[in-house]
């Protein structure tokens, strides 16, 4: 059975999965999505540790020497987010840096047909023009990149942001100690607000607990 084709099968062997991406990468005109298919099932089954590997990573850069790591995650990255369709459609490099446009933008591109997303793209001027995705280059997706990056991060809403500040002051009163490094921190992604407390003493794990929950109760008694 041709080695590319038993990816049909629900079952593949890290042999197959082996012969299948070096087929691939002989190929004139490389299948970048059914690459990043037979990576990310690799990963996903966790084929080479199950041959006394360390990593598919390791496996891969001994016997798969013709793809190189970065091509593999990005085909990964790029067939876990979108379908082979708008692989093949917009091309797996332009949409491999759409998603770290999306993922600093905190929003999540159309897996099926990501071409009508507007980017804003810098211009030498100094001006931005708004642009579909699918007229942008993999250069202009940077500099639109970049250009957010240097803008101010997103800010959780207000009512998050009661119950975060109300935990902030909570581990500042119980972690008090100058030498405290203990921290709360907090993004917003995808339009959901998260945090994550930095620096905990295993020791001072009860003492974490105790602030939590003081800081919960203070966030109700305020709104």
């Amino acid at each position: 059975m041709n080695a590319v084709l038993s990816l049909v099968s629900p079952v593949i062997t890290l042999d197959q999965a082996r012969e299948a991406l070096l087929e691939l990468a002989a190929q004139q005109h490389t299948n970048h999505f059914r690459i990043g298919q037979i990576y990310n099932y690799v990963v996903r089954e966790k084929l080479a540790e199950k041959h006394a590997k360390k990593s598919a990573q390791e496996y891969f850069s001994e016997h798969v020497k013709t793809l190189s790591q970065a091509v593999l995650s990005t085909c990964g990255a790029v067939a876990q987010a979108f379908t082979e369709a708008a692989c093949t459609r917009h091309g797996v490099y332009n949409l491999h840096a759409l998603l770290a446009y999306a993922k600093a933008c905190n929003f999540k591109p159309s897996a099926d047909e990501p071409g009508p997303t507007p980017i804003p793209v810098p211009q030498e001027s100094g001006t931005v023009v708004e642009k579909p995705f699918s007229e942008c280059s993999v250069e202009e997706l940077k500099l639109a990149l970049k250009h957010k990056r240097a803008q101010a991060p997103a800010q959780p809403p207000p009512e998050d942001m009661v119950r975060i500040q109300a935990l902030r002051d909570s581990i500042a009163r119980l972690f008090s100690e100058e030498s405290s490094r203990t921290r709360l921190n907090s993004r917003v992604y995808l339009g959901t607000t998260y945090v994550t407390v930095q620096d905990v003493p295993v020791k001072e794990l009860e003492r974490l607990a105790e602030a939590l929950m003081e800081g919960l109760v203070a966030a109700v008694s305020i709104k």
